[in-house]
């Protein structure tokens, strides 16, 4: 409101001026106007870190317009079924159920068969008591269960239970030991040539993400790239192609190509030194947010630590 008052006596002030000027302006030639730029339209990964923030502070209606927009430019179907789904959730805690339920089938029609994160997911409640709910719920379910018998099912258990235990809380005096079991375990499968299709590929090089070696990091961003191989408009593979690049730099002690990776420096976090050769164009390729994105996400990381 108080800018709104600024901006109004600016606009009178200036109207005052040229009527008291007219006269003496009116024999000189304006100059030419400078055209001005329109500003750049942000990217989808762009909007998507602006409307997670959104949903962070609980601005509902907001965080659904913005998951829409970023809908609008999403390359792929791997970014449709994300932003699709985020801005479902959105459009549910805001009270628009049709909404909700139009974006939710268009993650479906783009891949998301998790019936478990759908049954759970909180942010969903108000839809449950829709009849539209069980015709959704099965259409999942029946796409999950093509897609389970699409891949290993010893590589998607492994990458399941490597995403379970960073779930809340992380007692890593349990959880390191379970890791290293778990990346001996992948490169048992690998060596029998178990992974056979990229999402094989993309399970395995997630358990290895979280290796602590430059062995395997390295096998991380190995195994990622063959997923693309297989498959190159797998966006979680793109992603994680990058951030095992990343990962791998950092133990290498260099800097970072994409901007995917934080650490922490007295006490706070911060995004780890990039690179400045790779432009935000490039990580949008691999489907990572532009670099003032990843700086304020590091401001939001450490706003939720200092609560």
């Amino acid at each position: 409101m108080r800018r709104s008052l600024i901006a109004a006596l600016l606009s009178t002030a200036s109207l005052f001026w040229s009527c008291a000027t007219t006269p003496a302006v009116a024999t000189v030639d304006a100059p030419p106007a400078v055209p001005v730029a329109p500003a750049p339209a942000l990217s989808a990964m762009a909007l998507y870190e602006r409307g997670s923030a959104e949903y962070e502070a609980k601005q509902f209606a907001t965080c659904a317009s913005t998951f829409d927009a970023a809908l609008a430019q999403a390359q792929g179907d791997r970014q449709t079924e994300s932003l699709a789904y985020n801005a479902a959730c959105c459009h549910a805690l805001a009270g628009n159920r049709d909404l909700s339920f139009a974006r939710l089938e268009q993650a479906t029609r783009a891949g998301f068969r998790d019936s478990t994160q759908l049954q759970k997911d909180t942010d969903l409640d108000a839809l449950r008591a829709d009849p539209r709910w069980t015709t959704l719920l099965e259409g999942v379910k029946a796409s999950e269960e093509r897609y389970l018998a699409s891949v290993n099912p010893e590589l998607k258990a492994l990458f399941d239970a490597d995403q379970g235990d960073r779930q809340g809380q992380i007692d890593w005096k349990l959880v390191g030991p379970r890791d290293a079991e778990r990346r001996a375990k992948v490169e048992a499968l690998v060596k029998a040539k178990a992974a056979t299709v990229a999402d094989d590929w993309y399970h395995a090089a997630m358990v290895f993400q979280h290796g602590t070696t430059v062995e395997e990091l390295a096998r991380a961003h190995e195994f990622a790239g063959k997923a693309l191989e297989l498959q190159p408009d797998n966006g979680r593979a793109r992603w994680l192609f990058a951030a095992s690049k990343d990962r791998l730099l950092m133990r290498q002690e260099k800097p970072q190509l994409y901007g995917t990776q934080f650490s922490k420096v007295d006490g706070r976090w911060v995004l780890y030194p990039v690179d400045p050769s790779i432009t935000d164009e490039e990580r949008a390729r691999y489907n990572v947010p532009p670099l003032a994105a990843a700086r304020a996400r590091a401001e939001q990381m450490n706003a939720q630590t200092e609560r």
